[in-house]
C-alpha cells in the first residue's frame, strides 16, 4: 500500500473548496434549491448566488471551472446530503452562527459549547423542570432557541408569545420507578445529539466526495500533473 502524506494547506494551495464555510454555504444552497437538478459540479459551484456569498468558492471555480463542468454529480449522493442536513440541528445551528473568520477548529469549539450547555442543563434538572413554562436562564434560552427537539411549545393567549410548556413525554423518564416523579431523559437527549452529529459527519463526507474528490480525480486522470 502506498501512502501519500500531505502537509496542512495543500488543499487550499490548490484551490479546493475544503473550508468550513464552503461546506456550509454549498449545502445551504443545495437545500434552498432542492427542487432543481444539478448535473455537474459546475452547476452548483458555478452559480452566481453561491460565488457571491463565498469568495473562496468563486476562486476555486475560476481555477477549476473546466474540470467542474466535466464532473458529473451522483444524484443519489446529493439527495442523501440534502436529507441529512435539512433537518439536522447541528447544521442549522452552525450555519446560523457562522461568521467569515471561523475555521474547523472553531467548528469543534461550537460543538463543545453546545455539549457544555446540555451538561449545565442536566445539573439544573429537577422533578419540576418538565413543567416549567418560563425558562429565564441563558443556558436554557440557548438550548430552547437552537436545540428544542426535546421540548413542546404552546402559544400563551395572554402574552401572545411562544413559551415552553414542558419537556416532551418522549424525553421524560420516571425515577424512581412508580414514584410519579418525572425527570428529563438525558441519556436519550444525548443519544439524539450524537446521532445527529454522526449524520452531520456523513453529510460532510458526501460533500467532500461530490465537490472535492471527484474534481481531484478528474484532474489527475485528464490534465498534466506538472500543471499543478
Amino acid at each position: 500500500m502506498n501512502v501519500l502524506l500531505l502537509g496542512n494547506g495543500f488543499d487550499l494551495y490548490h484551490s479546493l473548496p475544503t473550508k468550513y464555510h464552503n461546506f456550509l454555504h454549498t449545502v445551504d444552497f443545495l437545500i434552498s434549491h432542492q427542487s432543481q437538478k444539478f448535473n455537474t459540479v459546475a452547476d452548483v459551484l458555478g452559480k452566481d448566488s453561491l460565488r457571491e456569498i463565498d469568495g473562496y468558492i468563486d476562486k476555486c471555480y475560476e481555477k477549476h471551472n473546466a474540470a467542474y463542468s466535466k464532473c458529473e454529480l451522483d444524484q443519489n449522493k446529493v439527495k442523501r446530503l440534502i436529507q441529512l442536513a435539512i433537518d439536522n440541528y447541528w447544521f442549522k445551528y452552525l450555519n446560523k452562527t457562522f461568521n467569515k473568520d471561523v475555521g474547523w477548529i472553531d467548528f469543534e469549539k461550537e460543538v463543545a459549547v453546545v455539549l457544555e450547555a446540555f451538561r449545565e442543563l442536566k445539573k439544573q434538572d429537577t422533578p419540576q423542570f418538565g413543567q416549567c413554562t418560563v425558562l429565564k436562564d441563558n443556558t436554557h434560552n440557548f438550548i430552547i432557541n437552537e436545540f428544542d427537539f426535546f421540548l413542546e411549545r404552546y402559544f400563551s393567549d395572554s402574552l401572545d408569545i411562544t413559551v415552553i410548556s414542558k419537556v416532551s413525554d418522549e424525553y421524560i423518564v420516571e425515577y424512581p420507578l412508580s414514584s410519579g416523579i418525572r425527570h428529563s431523559n438525558h441519556e436519550k437527549i444525548v443519544k439524539k445529539l450524537i446521532n445527529q452529529l454522526n449524520e452531520l459527519s456523513e453529510a460532510l463526507k458526501l460533500y467532500l466526495d461530490c465537490f472535492v474528490d471527484s474534481t481531484v480525480s478528474y484532474i489527475f486522470e485528464n490534465e498534466p500533473i506538472i500543471k499543478y
